[in-house]
This record gives structure tokens, C-alpha cells and sequence, in this order.
């Protein structure tokens, strides 16, 4: 079973290398909201995934297919209590996972472009606009920012407070760096 499943994606990755680059990429996330007290910010890190790309100088843009996913359990604000608010929040027990998806999304090699995002947070699917900027292409290594902002409540979230006085904001600021090496 293990060798067919192996045997399955190796097959898949040489049918999508015949279009494209393949590389294996990690998301390097910041997040940075704001409340009634101070702001705040954190970090996690997705787990590995596969980004397709293609570069076309003769446009000057390059086409990117990814899905990645980021374990609400990496996340950390470095502050005990803001985490455990954080994880109710998104009811990390019953939606442990968040994922994004890019398919065949475009935007200028050098210089910032915009594209759409799937973003899926507990059971709520939203696209939210992304700007792509930095990408890097060093013999096998590449890399790419992404950055986008996330209303809590348009995916049903209720912005945790503490009695009722300290607010966090609606909006959560996404930062990314993306890594990865070709295959």
C-alpha cells in the first residue's frame, strides 16, 4: 500500500513536471492583529508542500499551483493565555487545520502582483486577495512573499476579549515567506 501510494505521487509529479517546476516549499508564517490593549503578533510554520510554477519571460509572469496546509497547534503568540484564547477561538479540537490553495495563479516575476487566495479556516471557505512579491529563483532554491489580510469574523470567527474591556481587532495581518527546492 505504501509503495503504491509512493509509486501514485512520483507519477503524478512527473506528469505536472512536464508543464512545470516542481518544488518542495514550507510557508513561513506572521501574523499581526491589534486590540483595545496592545497589539500583538505570532508565528508558525506550514507543513511541507509541493508548489508547481512556471516561469514565462516572454510575459514576465509566473503561474503557481500550491496547496498547503498550517496546523493551528504550531501557531504561537509566545503569550500562554492569548494562545489557549487563540486556539478557542478557532476551535483547534474540532478544526485542527487551516489550508490555503493557489491554483494557477499568476503574477509578474519581478516587482508585486496580486491573486487570489482560497483560504479555508475551520469549516468556512473564503477567497482573499494576496500580493506576491520577491520571487527568487537561485538554481535549485526558490522563494516567494506572500501577504494578505483575514477578516476574523467574515470566516464566523468571534474575536476573543477579556471581560469585555480588552478587544482584538477584526482584522489579522498574514505574512509569508515561502522556501522550497526543486525537485
Amino acid at each position: 500500500m505504501h509503495r503504491t501510494f509512493k509509486l501514485l505521487t512520483f507519477s503524478i509529479l512527473l506528469t505536472l513536471s512536464s508543464w512545470a517546476d516542481i518544488a518542495e516549499t514550507t510557508a513561513f508564517i506572521a501574523f499581526k492583529g491589534t486590540s483595545t490593549l496592545h497589539d500583538f503578533e505570532g508565528t508558525a510554520a506550514s507543513q511541507p508542500f509541493v508548489l508547481t510554477f512556471k516561469e514565462n519571460p516572454e510575459t514576465g509572469h509566473i503561474l503557481i499551483s500550491a496547496d498547503a496546509v498550517l496546523k493551528v497547534s504550531a501557531m504561537s503568540t509566545d503569550h500562554k493565555k492569548r494562545d489557549k484564547n487563540m486556539f478557542k477561538m478557532l476551535d483547534h479540537e474540532n478544526f485542527s487545520l487551516i489550508s490555503g490553495s493557489l491554483s494557477e495563479t499568476s503574477f509578474p516575476i519581478s516587482g508585486n502582483g496580486n491573486a487570489k487566495l482560497k483560504l479555508k479556516i475551520r469549516d468556512t471557505e473564503k477567497t482573499v486577495e494576496a500580493n506576491f512579491s520577491n520571487w527568487k529563483r537561485e538554481g535549485n532554491k526558490i522563494s516567494v512573499d506572500m501577504k494578505f489580510s483575514v477578516s476574523l469574523t467574515s470566516f464566523g470567527l468571534k474575536p476573543p476579549s477579556v471581560m469585555g474591556v480588552i478587544r482584538v481587532g477584526d482584522t489579522v495581518t498574514v505574512e509569508c515567506e515561502v522556501e522550497g527546492t526543486c525537485l
